[in-house]
């Protein structure tokens, strides 16, 4: 059988697809995909330090010169890196039709619980190293059903050097490419365990027969004696396949779009179009258009094909379940579909600069034994040969003859100026071109003021907007993405958690969503409205902590009445939180718990029925005193024989007014203390209505932040970065 690029069963409908399969693979792989892995491998290595080609260094340790490594390379991309990991993110939408601003609350929090429960912010920064290290890094945002039937959001980085993208792609926008395919190696094992026996068996016979394609398709490797292992096809050629173990099989996973009559719902009142769920039968979505009185209509439209083949076995082929594809890519410069990161045009300066040196060191251990001039037969205790060979030890006692001239050291040739020169340069250079200053890279002496380093490194922060301008647009991406795939699979009820380590009073929150009420509406629903993205940078956790604390010591120090315990909350302490609490209930600011609530009011309610006690018995001493007074004023009457004279009205009045007075108090008394408990069980309401609209305000606050956001950086996207209606 032929082994070369040809289909053995052109008639055969799974052969032709394996055919065309491999060869849109061929296709990238020969127009640019080699000759990027050359060249990341290349760049990947320099990062780690291996920047000698071994045909050069083995040429150098046989003249006996030293091949140094000096990895200037390291630091700047270090560099690089961290200033991508004081940068978190946070993804706010837009209501734009029909979206509402409730909704588009509702989609932040969701999003940023998906994006905690996959350690985005750790995974972005792979993504981000891949991107400035091998020129491109990719995300790959999907569905998986492991651990909810219901599908979760799964968001992961993969290798950029098994990726391949259009060849004629040039845009950075994947929804423009027409394909994309991810390559992996497996074994026949894994085969079976992932696609079924019967295609792991099927690949079996047709390798062992000799048909399949004979490079880059199968791995083989031979047994021999002592369990060592090689590929035959590399030493051997074509080995009989017979007396081959088949070590791995390439798996080409390839998402195209394809033109297809696609349904689409159409709102009869507004007129605004929207695709159907693909991953729904045409019966289902027609039922779902009744019963919500909208339209379905058909029109052109493209479609993601998901291919799986393995040499001439298509292990899987049909539509994808999302409308399009799981990969986004970030790229730290982008050129007309050529992209580019931070090492590539470090390479020749960073060879030159570890030439130059190696360079220096020769001459310095070559110039150290110099040579010696010596009278002919002066030496006394060793020959010349031997003092050739010795010349350069330390503590060299040298004894030459009477009346002859004593030996003299040849004065060694300075290095020359010029090679320092060009090393001082070289590494300048490398500064120059990835744009990290020295204050970035933290190397500033000790005398420069901070003032002046905070300048610098803004500076030096300028060129590098354009790999960050880059990394933003890859997170709106990795946001529209998620959008996508919360309105396509998140169509049932669900309650997620979202983490605020911000929000002290309620550092967790449950968000329910599609909940359906008494009467039947559906509340924190995801399932419908367009929505634009907006991504803000903001510092990390511990940067913005350090920056407060900072400013409020120097408000203290200003003489501003900072309370001690907010201080505390921002000061970098492991139990900051309780003994900023301790603090604060010292001082008689603090909340008072549940249990002291409850006290409080059954104080009160002893103390309301203490004093109405108290009133009862003035009432009843009223009353006898009055009983008493008016005896006292009779009998004075009628021993007067008269009416009461004017020394009794005026004491019968004073009782009278004290009786009066008492009475006010205790009553007083009673109002404040039911005033008191109304007050305290207002505050919890109140408390509980503040949390809500502090909730709803900060939602809106990120709302208007990220239309600002957006507003400021309209424009400014890559290209084909406009929006897409969800």
């Amino acid at each position: 059988m032929n082994q070369h690029d040809s289909s053995p069963h052109p008639g055969d409908k799974q052969s032709l697809i394996a055919q065309r399969q491999w060869a849109h693979y061929v296709r990238a792989r020969d127009n640019g995909h080699s000759e990027y892995v050359a060249m990341a491998k290349k760049c990947d290595a320099f990062y780690q330090g291996e920047q000698w080609a071994d045909a050069d260094r083995k040429k150098l340790e046989s003249e006996g010169r030293p091949a140094m490594t000096f990895n200037l390379i390291l630091s700047t991309i270090n560099a690089a890196l961290g200033e991508q990991a004081n940068r978190e993110m946070q993804v706010s939408f837009l209501p734009t039709r029909d979206g509402t601003r409730d909704g588009a609350i509702v989609l932040g929090k969701l999003t940023q619980a998906i994006m905690q429960a996959n350690n985005y912010h750790f995974l972005e920064n792979f993504v981000f190293s891949d991107g400035v290290i091998q020129d491109r890094g990719y995300f790959d945002v999907r569905i998986s059903f492991e651990d909810n039937l219901g599908g979760d959001v799964k968001i992961t980085h993969l290798d950029p050097l098994t990726v391949m993208i259009d060849p004629e792609a040039k845009d950075y926008d994947p929804e423009t490419w027409n394909e994309v395919m991810v390559t992996s190696w497996m074994s026949l094992d894994e085969i079976a365990t992932k696609y079924g026996r019967a295609k792991a068996d099927q690949l079996h016979s047709q390798i062992r027969s000799g048909d399949h394609y004979s490079y880059d398709s199968v791995q083989f490797g031979t047994n021999r004696f002592g369990g060592e292992n090689f590929n035959a096809d590399r030493v051997y050629g074509y080995e009989l396949p017979e007396e081959k173990n088949i070590k791995s099989v390439r798996i080409i996973e390839r998402q195209h779009y394809q033109w297809v009559k696609e349904l689409v719902l159409v709102d009869p009142e507004t007129g605004d179009l929207r695709e159907a769920p693909q991953h729904r039968k045409p019966e289902e979505i027609y039922a779902l258009a009744e019963k919500h009185g909208i339209q379905v209509m058909e029109r052109a439209g493209r479609r993601v094909r998901w291919t799986v083949t393995a040499d001439h076995v298509v292990l899987y082929d049909d539509w994808s379940l999302y409308r399009s594809f799981t990969i986004v890519p970030y790229f730290p410069y982008f050129r007309r579909g050529k992209p580019f990161g931070m090492v590539r045009n470090l390479l020749n300066p960073q060879e030159f600069y570890n030439k130059s040196r190696s360079q220096e060191l020769h001459i310095v251990n070559t110039t150290a034994n110099s040579g010696w001039i010596t009278e002919e037969g002066s030496l006394v205790n060793m020959t010349e040969d031997e003092l050739t060979e010795r010349g350069a030890e330390s503590g060299l006692h040298l004894v030459y003859a009477r009346s002859s001239q004593p030996p003299m050291k040849i004065q060694p040739n300075h290095v020359p100026p010029g090679l320092a020169h060009i090393s001082d340069t070289t590494a300048m250079s490398i500064q120059q071109i990835s744009g990290m200053n020295d204050g970035m890279l933290g190397q500033v002496s000790p005398e420069v003021s901070g003032v002046a380093l905070d300048r610098k490194t803004q500076r030096g922060q300028v060129q590098m907007g354009q790999p960050f301008k880059h990394l933003a647009f890859s997170r709106k991406l990795v946001g529209r993405k998620i959008l996508e795939l919360i309105q396509d699979f998140y169509t049932e009820q669900r309650t997620v958690t979202v983490l605020n380590p911000d929000d002290k009073d309620n550092p967790e929150e449950q968000v329910t969503i599609n909940q359906i009420n008494e009467v039947g509406e559906i509340i924190n629903s995801v399932g419908g409205g367009r929505y634009d993205i907006a991504i803000t940078s903001l510092p990390t956790r511990d940067n913005a902590d350090e920056d407060e604390f900072a400013k409020l010591m120097d408000m203290r120090a200003n003489g501003i009445a900072v309370p001690d315990d907010a201080i505390i909350r921002r000061s970098n302490l492991t139990d900051r939180e309780r003994l900023a609490d301790a603090v604060q209930k010292l001082l008689g600011r603090a909340e008072p718990t549940d249990e002291e609530v409850q006290m409080q009011q059954q104080l009160q309610q002893i103390e309301m029925q203490r004093m109405q006690a108290e009133l009862d018995k003035l009432a009843a001493q009223a009353e006898q005193m009055r009983a008493s007074a008016a005896k006292d004023l009779a009998n004075a009457e009628k021993t007067a024989g008269g009416g009461r004279s004017p020394e009794m009205e005026l004491e019968y009045q004073r009782i009278e007014a004290q009786i009066r007075l008492k009475q006010q108090e205790l009553e007083t008394r009673m109002r404040l203390a039911q005033i008191t408990a109304q007050t305290r069980a207002q505050e919890s309401q109140l408390r509980t209505a503040a949390d809500m609209a502090r909730t709803k305000f900060q939602g809106e606050t990120q709302l208007a932040a990220a239309r600002s956001n957006t507003d400021r950086n309209a424009g400014t996207q890559p290209a084909q970065a406009d929006k897409k209606d969800q």
